[in-house]
């Protein structure tokens, strides 16, 4: 839906050319709205996001259509399982913003069906979780880099604990779906 959105936009550019100020208006009401959906949570109040929505609106309006490309590509409903096959849990880290419900339920179910993966679900924040939470992100990163992990997990071991995410249970996150041979993963970027 966005990517579709995002190339209707850029069509329109192409067909109907327009002053770079009038092109710049249609990216900024467009980055308006999808600002304001709740994956995002709170980011619209962060101090950066004048920054962040100024150079998206930037972006799409010399790169719309190559963007929109990457999004239709790159999205985990698009993405098959056959693609994560070479991924061990153990050496895998899944963050998600708690308001990212799309991200927070592919993270519990592959977490579900693979218990040797790193989940971590940020508190309060949303899909921008590099701007959101620059810290919270190197903390958990750095972590699950550093810390050993338990290779067996029973039902009420601790994944691994870090100061600022409540410590992360199994028991707290399944999602009571069905085992799979093939893990469901995926992969999270950021097109800044």
């Amino acid at each position: 839906r966005l990517s579709k959105e995002i190339i209707n936009l850029s069509n329109r550019d192409l067909l109907s050319p327009t002053s770079p100020e009038v092109a710049m208006a249609v990216w900024a009401e467009f980055i308006d709205r999808w600002y304001s959906s709740a994956l995002w949570g709170r980011l619209r109040s962060h101090e950066s996001y004048a920054d962040v929505a100024n150079r998206r609106i930037e972006a799409l309006s010399r790169r719309g259509r190559d963007i929109a490309a990457v999004l239709q590509q790159c999205s985990p409903p698009r993405c098959s399982n056959e693609d994560w096959r070479g991924v061990m849990g153990k050496n895998a880290l899944f963050i998600a913003g708690e308001f990212d419900k799309k991200y927070c339920n592919i993270g519990r179910q592959w977490f579900d069906i693979e218990p040797s993966l790193g989940y971590v679900e940020v508190p309060g924040k949303g899909h921008a979780l590099l701007v959101e939470a620059p810290t919270a992100i190197a903390v958990a990163i750095s972590t699950f880099l550093l810390k050993e992990k338990n290779e067996v997990l029973t039902n009420n071991q601790k994944i691994w604990e870090s100061p600022f995410i409540p410590s992360i249970a199994k028991e707290d996150l399944s999602s009571n779906i069905k085992q799979a041979e093939t893990p469901l993963m995926s992969s999270i970027g950021s097109l800044d």
